[in-house]
């Protein structure tokens, strides 16, 4: 049908679409969606869920720093191999 691919883009299991890097549009409407809920509801109420996803970006930033900085060692061990 015409719709059909409005309807693919709304998941139907938020892990399984997590798992397979073909519905990675999925992931992306439910962040929007998730996003603009969270606007939608009292400051008060958001804010221990914007708190932890501040977190966890803290926490991947951090993650992607160390993996940068390790990576001429890395590079300079494995190519010795």
């Amino acid at each position: 049908t015409p719709l059909q691919p409005l309807i693919d883009i709304v998941p139907s299991n938020f892990f399984h679409s997590l798992s397979n890097n073909g519905l990675m549009l999925q992931i992306i409407f439910f962040a929007i969606f998730f996003g603009v809920c969270l606007l939608f509801i009292p400051t008060d109420k958001s804010k221990p869920v914007l708190n932890f996803v501040d977190g966890v970006n803290e926490v991947f930033l951090k993650m992607v720093d160390i993996v940068m900085q390790a990576a001429p060692w890395l590079e300079m061990i494995l190519g010795k191999l």
